[in-house]
């Protein structure tokens, strides 16, 4: 059967090849790159701030560029990979590209159905994936290896987006009036952070005379494999002894390329010994371990001021406005808490959680594409300087510029979005943001690929932002620009880190159970562990023997074997 199959794929191949060299293209960078227009149908999810697709400024834009006329299959968005997915299960015809954000277990599984057309040959000419390598420039990084399935192929086009404020999501913040009113420095490690909240927790600085101030303010446990949906809280406070990632599992690397979890060593069970403690004098909310993301935001946002710091990627959350402090007049409550680096532990541990900037499928292209190389050169399109800044600002000349295209010079009176950035975009304000508007016309709004570095966001000439120009206000480092800037710089990973690892059906099948089980099973027990259900003496050789039975070894095993295959 799978002889057959192959017969079968390599058939549909040497057709759609052949129907692709019918076509006729301009040299790389003339436009449009198709010299006669190629009829293209593309399956994408609803969008309600989207008008339509079919008559979008970026749709019109894209046709004329490239040379295509598109026609589009919409579903619902709710739904969209689940439809994908039954599609491409029972055998249904599928549109030329298929557009959404997929795992990349879901493209490799859809790949080896034979429904997808491998792009490799594409990417490997660099005329035909023409921006894609312009990118690999601009942004430094060369994201083509992270695209590569198990199997040797590549089935996408990426988006990926370079971005301070993302890479370090688990960023400390604390409420600088309390430091300011009890004469308290900003911590910088473990023993002084326990000094710093003891003191506010106890000394009411909210002055309502009433002990109801919290230390630290958070949400979701530990959230193993979470990301930045919860843990954010207990992440930080690890770090300064061991270092954690929940997106890859806790799994880390040591110096000889081994992979192990963190929570299996002894220095994990000194980090539990640590947060415990706070919790046990209350200067963590209990409810850090069981709430949820609403139930935080109910928390931090009380119209009497009362959690003193929190862990998350800025502080957008905080939402309620404080009447206007003598000491710093004009400024909102979330300008208020200044952004504390990585604390370092009693070992001299100093890590913070690091999800480098990476590329993620957004775009394939079906098998019964007939015509599969026009349909990648318009993925490549897609991921061009412009189109990328289209897709995430709005349209030039109407909601951004190039600072050098811009129709003001006001630009060059603001600063960057980060300090000491090259000026790259002037974002023009007429009344609204573009992304606050109910409905447009003008992009996909970053549905489909796009690929921006660094220097994008951070070289926004932006309205100036207040805070910055509040006397008093330049020794907080609250906004999200800023403190993302600080973790950057500072540069607080590990020597190495990695990516979420890609395994192939076998693998996926054997681990997917044992992972789940021991994210479970460890985040029940570290709960147990810091409320003191469970001895973190008594009770830790059973814990560590438990791992064991629940098949710690066998993941361990599996993993390596694809970070061995990814990354060496």
């Amino acid at each position: 059967m799978k002889k057959l199959v192959s017969l079968l794929l390599a058939v549909l191949m040497l057709c759609s090849v052949t129907s692709a060299l019918a076509v006729e293209y301009n040299e790389p960078g003339v436009y449009p790159i198709a010299k006669e227009k190629v009829s293209l149908t593309i399956a994408i999810p609803d969008n309600v701030k989207i008008e339509d697709f079919e008559t979008n400024m970026q749709t019109l834009l894209m046709e004329e560029e490239v040379g295509v006329d598109l026609t589009f299959e919409i579903y619902p968005n709710t739904d969209f990979t689940t439809k994908i997915n039954l599609m491409v299960m029972s055998g249904d015809p599928l549109p030329d590209i298929i557009i959404g954000s997929f795992k990349n277990a879901e493209v490799y599984a859809w790949a080896q159905e034979g429904a997808l057309a491998p792009l490799t040959e594409y990417y490997a000419d660099p005329d035909i994936a023409y921006e894609l390598n312009k990118a690999i420039e601009r942004t430094n990084n060369n994201f083509f290896s992270q695209m590569v399935m198990p199997d040797g192929e590549i089935y996408a086009v990426p988006a990926l987006n370079q971005s301070y404020g993302n890479e370090f999501p688990d960023k400390y913040f604390l409420y600088q009036p309390w430091l300011d009113k009890l004469n308290l420095k900003t911590p910088e490690t473990t023993d002084e952070l326990y000094d710093v909240l003891k003191t506010i927790v106890t000394s009411d600085p909210n002055g309502n005379g009433i002990a109801d101030e919290v230390g630290i303010a958070g949400y979701g446990g530990i959230r193993a494999g979470g990301g930045a949906s919860g843990g954010q809280w207990f992440g930080y406070l690890m770090n300064a002894f061991i270092y954690n990632n929940n997106t890859i599992n806790f799994l880390n690397v040591d110096e000889e390329g081994k992979l192990y979890y963190a929570y299996t060593t002894e220095e994990w069970r000194e980090g539990l010994r640590f947060i415990k403690k706070l919790f046990d004098e209350k200067l963590i909310a209990i409810e850090s371990l069981t709430q949820d993301e609403q139930q935080w935001k109910s928390m931090i946002n009380t119209d009497t001021l009362t959690v003193a710091s929190l862990v998350w990627t800025s502080t957008s959350q905080i939402t309620t406005t404080d009447e206007e402090l003598p000491e710093y007049p004009g400024l909102k409550r979330a300008w208020l808490y200044d952004c504390v680096g990585a604390l370092t532990g009693p070992e001299g541990v100093q890590y913070a959680t690091y999800e480098p900037s990476a590329a993620s499928p957004k775009f394939i292209v079906s098998a019964d594409c007939k015509d599969p190389e026009t349909a990648f050169r318009l993925g490549d399109y897609m991921v061009s300087h412009q189109l990328s800044n289209i897709t995430r600002w709005g349209w030039p000349g109407i909601h951004w510029d190039w600072v050098d295209e811009a129709k003001t010079e006001d630009w060059k009176k603001h600063d960057t979005s980060v300090a000491g950035a090259e000026p790259s975009l002037f974002i023009y304000f007429t009344g609204s943001d573009f992304w606050s508007l109910t409905q447009q016309n003008y992009t996909w709004m970053q549905t489909g690929p796009y690929i921006r570095g660094y220097g994008d966001a951070n070289g926004r000439i932006v309205e100036p932002d207040p805070a910055k120009y509040v006397e008093g206000a330049e020794k907080i480092v609250s906004l999200g620009d800023d403190a993302g800037a600080l973790y950057q710089e500072a540069d607080w990973r590990p020597e190495t880190t990695f990516t979420s690892l890609m395994y192939n059906s076998e693998e996926s099948d054997v681990i997917a159970d044992i992972q789940a089980s021991l994210n479970t099973y460890v985040e029940e027990k570290t709960a147990a562990f810091l409320m003191g259900t469970l001895d973190l003496d008594k009770d830790w050789d059973a814990f560590l023997a438990e791992l064991k039975v629940i098949g710690i070894d066998t993941a361990l095993e599996i993993n390596q074997g694809v970070y061995d295959r990814t990354f060496k």
